[in-house]
């Protein structure tokens, strides 16, 4: 069986409900952190944050170096048609390595890349 303590996820689409399934199983998996990307989070917080309670997940807003909390989703705001947003978003979460997982959930157009850099 794997470990998954070291494990870091980011879900883009944490704001459907689809997204927020996975924010469940991921937190249930037992990964160190959980980055969740909504292009508003003054639209989505309060959303998000009751259709989680039941479960305990604490959400927290760009809370990077807030230490391991088991059951915690730290959302974090971009637009994915925005590269350099992107760019940002795993700069700051620090994704790089086979110990990070991305989950794409949601119904946003992605424009295509126009360079290699996008």
């Amino acid at each position: 069986m794997s470990s998954y303590k070291d494990k870091v996820a980011i879900i883009f689409g944490i704001s459907g409900e689809q997204g927020q399934h996975v924010a469940r199983g991921l937190n249930n998996g037992s990964y160190s952190k959980v980055y969740g990307v909504t292009h508003s989070i003054e639209d989505h917080f309060k959303d998000i944050k009751s259709r989680l309670s039941d479960v305990n997940i604490d959400i927290t807003v760009n809370d990077i170096d807030g230490g391991d909390v088991k059951k915690r989703v730290i959302l974090l705001e971009a637009n994915i048609s925005n590269p350099a947003e992107l760019r940002n978003i795993f700069q700051t979460t620090q994704a790089h390595g086979s110990i990070f997982d991305i989950f794409l959930v949601t119904t946003a157009d992605i424009p295509p890349a126009e360079s290699a850099d996008a």
